[in-house]
């Protein structure tokens, strides 16, 4: 379970920190035709319930033969939107441009402007994105559990756990395996606590 926790987070956090910050530098430095369509689409998907989609997706894994794999899980977590997506087009849009211009000047092309200008500049964020990112795929339950069930991880593991300890009154290896889910967050956020705070601040004081 554990094994299964941690690959699924950083598989999960690292293909959707990649397609977040690239959808958002693309999004916020580019002008190109339906791109106020497309952010304004964005916005408004935000406020649809996922939920009402998982029919959809459920039969989408099982047609691609997807469903139960590792592949399945990362494609289904590379999606670009949402409110970490917001955070990295904020702080790319407030980055000014005139370095991409004078990078252009010594011939650099767009690929190597966002790799080794771009990128380092936002990176505190970018690594702050991805705190969240694994903290939220440590805690999944209801994806690893519809779609990920040949490989059970902590969080599923807990519920059958939580099952059975109600049912034969076995609360010790409940109690056990809720620390081993909770103390790696808490290090975790232990570690990082300066990077979440700072963006949570930020985003108080920005609007």
């Amino acid at each position: 379970l554990f094994y299964n926790s941690i690959t699924l987070t950083v598989g999960c956090s690292l293909a959707s920190l990649v397609a977040t910050t690239i959808a958002a530098y693309c999004m916020s430095k580019y002008k190109f035709k339906g791109k106020a369509f497309i952010h304004t689409f964005i916005i408004l998907s935000m406020t649809i319930p996922t939920l009402g989609a998982l029919p959809a997706t459920y039969k989408l894994m099982i047609d691609t033969k997807l469903f139960g794999s590792y592949l399945g899980m990362l494609l289904m977590s590379s999606g670009a939107f949402g409110g970490h997506y917001l955070y990295l087009y904020a702080f790319f849009k407030g980055v000014s441009w005139s370095y991409a211009e004078s990078a252009m000047l010594d011939g650099a092309n767009n690929f190597q402007i966002f790799v080794k200008i771009m990128l380092p500049m936002a990176m505190p964020m970018v690594i702050t994105v991805g705190v969240l990112k694994a903290i939220g795929c440590w805690n999944e339950y209801w994806m690893p559990y519809l779609f990920y069930q040949s490989h059970p991880t902590l969080a599923v593991g807990l519920y059958f756990l939580q099952v059975q300890a109600a049912q034969i009154g076995e609360y010790a290896k409940l109690f056990a395996a809720m620390v081993v889910a909770t103390v790696p967050i808490i290090v975790f956020f232990i570690a990082f606590q300066k990077q979440i705070m700072g963006i949570s601040i930020g985003g108080g004081l920005k609007g």
